[in-house]
């Protein structure tokens, strides 16, 4: 079986790239499979497995026909018995040409907002629409996003629920970071710094934390048009010495990051049509045996189990964020059974099992 896989990036630092690099670097040990990026973006080097950077410039919308034109009229050389597009926009439309001219199944992964958000533009709505329906299957990293997709189509298409998954071996690796923060209670934020990221909720949440704890640190890991925004929250607020902007750091070091943690915090909302879709970074919190605390929003329920591996609060409430991060902070025979909980979840969601259930699908379809 020999599988052609779509997409823009195998970038870590970006969603859709970490989710690219994780499921190749699992398919290939299994299926043959070659990974077709963007003729403009080339990859990094040494990827253990084979690329071709032969696909039209990523593009977040058609702004004129001659755009959409390559989408539609494929005249590449794309090997396969299946075609997987690892976003939905604008490859999923490509993987629809493609299988219509070559008479394969195709596979479309949807990534929470970015599987909704062509949806609102009349163009792109209706050559997305085309592939979502007849793909052998839409796959989406929660049942939130798989009901959002056929609420702004308004039609059922196929969807399989797969929650996305962590590389658990990475994050036992034992990192060791300068002891900075020795002795002091440390929170930990890893993603974007954006408003649907809710980094502005735990910022708000942290004077009342810090009346138990003085020495609290929040480590931000990440960065994005927002952060101007925050740093004046952090000002306003006067807690200056209990916040620290880290950007991006090497993804050599980030285990070492989850590991110092006493909890991790990720408390995102939906604005509209956007929302997290899953949140990978939960999982890779729960590597490291840590307990989280994350909110009931998107489709974070299908990545933290509330009471078992973390505490999920209200969206927009850092009244109640704080009481869960001093719950935790405040109960280390809590602490203690979340982490472990969320170790044994993270073991269960590995991406090595998340391409064994892949593989099973391409199969089903082949068989069809």
């Amino acid at each position: 079986m020999k599988i052609a896989l779509l997409s823009p990036t195998v970038e870590p630092f970006q969603g859709w790239g970490r989710y690219t690099l994780e499921v190749c670097k699992q398919l290939w040990k299994k299926v043959h499979i070659t990974l077709y990026l963007p003729e403009n973006n080339p990859p990094p080097e040494n990827l253990p497995f084979p690329v071709e950077c032969v696909l039209p410039p990523f593009k977040k919308d058609f702004s004129s026909p001659e755009s959409e034109k390559p989408f539609l009229s494929p005249v590449l050389k794309v090997e396969g018995d299946i075609i997987h597009s690892l976003v939905s926009f604008p490859y999923g439309i490509l993987a629809f040409s493609l299988s219509k001219k070559k008479n394969i199944p195709y596979f479309i992964t949807a990534h929470g907002t970015y599987g909704v958000k062509p949806l609102l533009k009349r163009k792109e709505r209706y050559l997305l629409e085309n592939a979502y329906l007849n793909a052998s299957r839409v796959l989406v990293p929660s049942h939130f996003t798989g009901r959002m997709i056929e609420k702004f189509l308004r039609k059922e298409i196929r969807w399989e629920f797969l929650p996305n998954g962590v590389d658990y071996e990475k994050f036992q690796k034992k990192i060791v970071l300068p002891s900075k923060w020795k002795g002091r209670k440390v929170l930990l934020n890893v993603g974007e710094l954006k408003p649907r990221k809710g980094q502005d909720i735990i910022i708000k949440a942290l004077p009342i934390v810090k009346k138990y704890f003085p020495e609290i640190i929040l480590l931000l890991i990440g960065k994005d048009s927002w952060e101007g925004y925050l740093q004046k929250l952090v000002k306003k607020l006067r807690i200056e010495e209990n916040v620290a902007f880290l950007g991006r750091v090497p993804e050599e070091e980030l285990p070492g990051y989850y590991q110092i943690a006493d909890v991790f915090i990720h408390t995102p909302r939906k604005i509209g049509w956007k929302f997290e879709g899953f949140g990978i970074v939960y999982l890779e919190a729960g590597a490291c045996g840590k307990p989280v605390v994350g909110s009931r929003s998107g489709g974070v329920e299908d990545a933290v189990i509330d009471g078992v591996t973390g505490i999920l609060v209200p969206e927009n409430n850092p009244s109640a964020t704080a009481r869960a991060i001093l719950k935790i902070l405040k109960d280390p025979t809590l602490s203690k059974k979340l982490g472990e909980e969320g170790r044994k979840r993270a073991k269960e969601l590995s991406w090595e099992r998340y391409c064994e259930k892949l593989i099973h699908l391409y199969n089903h379809s082949l068989n069809r």
